[in-house]
């Protein structure tokens, strides 16, 4: 790749006439000190251009060294192969669960992106529903993980049965999403990646009997909702 930018170096009284009258002092020992050391910097580095003598000197050597193969770094072939962690969860209430519309127009779990400052996976997702919904869930134990492939980005997915309280209002406090509640029935004719389903259908909600156990469900439906029979990958 080419560097596209230069650094061009004010002359040495120019730039201590402005640090004093920054500072409103006359003592400027501390900056003189660093202008010398940028200047030696700029021996080194092409891309540092001084600023002394008359405007189109500077203007040739600037163009001198963007002409140049000075500022050609070599850069090192890498692929970011970290993928994102996103915490989702099952909860619901009368043998329906709570989904949110995406802006891909498909429903999804609540939930959200793991933060470096979260304490655990099941920290994380208490926040995101309180977040999101309002809501203080009772974090349960991990259901599903599974990849999701969303435009070309791969994320892993974790999901978690919960259990709350149903509140008087079921929105999305922070953005004009859409909320609301399916029994599996009615989800399977809806545009949600099989992921999501596939973990709904081994999860319990809260309140009521499993959804329907995921051996008797899987193979009845995920067929049409264009997925594979394959039974939810617990870890």
């Amino acid at each position: 790749m080419r560097v596209r930018y230069l650094v061009v170096r004010a002359e040495r009284e120019t730039a201590l006439a402005r640090v004093r009258e920054r500072d409103g002092t006359i003592e400027v020992s501390g900056a003189a000190v660093m202008w010398d050391q940028f200047a030696d910097l700029g021996a080194l580095e092409s891309h540092v251009i001084s600023g002394e003598g008359d405007p189109s000197d500077v203007v040739g050597r600037c163009r001198a060294a963007l002409a140049g193969d000075g500022l050609r770094v070599e850069a090192d072939s890498w692929v970011d192969d970290r993928w994102p962690v996103s915490v989702k969860g099952v909860v619901g209430w009368d043998g329906r669960v709570v989904v949110l519309r995406n802006r891909r127009g498909e429903w999804e779990l609540p939930g959200g992106r793991l933060d470096a400052s979260d304490a655990s996976p099941e920290a994380a997702l208490w926040r995101e529903m309180s977040e999101e919904l309002g809501i203080d869930v009772e974090v349960g134990e991990l259901v599903d993980s599974w990849i999701n492939d969303v435009e070309g980005k791969r994320v892993l997915i974790l999901t978690f049965a919960c259990i709350a309280e149903r509140p008087s209002e079921l929105v999305h406090i922070d953005e004009p999403v859409e909320v609301d509640e399916f029994d599996l029935d009615t989800l399977r004719h809806e545009p949600i990646p099989v992921g999501y389903f596939r973990s709904i259908a081994a999860a319990s909600v809260s309140g009521t009997e499993p959804v329907g156990g995921p051996e008797e469900l899987i193979d009845e439906t995920l067929g049409e909702a264009g997925g594979s029979s394959e039974k939810p990958r617990s870890v």
